[in-house]
């Protein structure tokens, strides 16, 4: 509905498996939301960008993306 190109999008999530895997498989920007700093195995998807916080996240997005934290 928004006429986005898949690159243009980013999928955040917190579960590697579902979240980082779709996005990867979806041809998607992955960010992990890691706030627990879990550790990748060699079996897991490896996201794009790893962020602890969503004010983490924030900061990478730009002005106007504080509302987020």
């Amino acid at each position: 509905e928004l006429n986005l190109d898949a690159e243009d999008v980013w999928h955040i999530g917190d579960n590697v498996r579902t979240d980082v895997g779709g996005a990867n498989a979806a041809g998607l920007h992955s960010v992990w939301l890691n706030r627990f700093e879990q550790t990748l195995t060699e079996d897991d998807p490896v996201p794009d960008i790893e962020v602890k916080s969503l004010s983490e996240l924030a900061s990478l997005l730009g002005p106007g993306s504080q509302q987020l934290s």
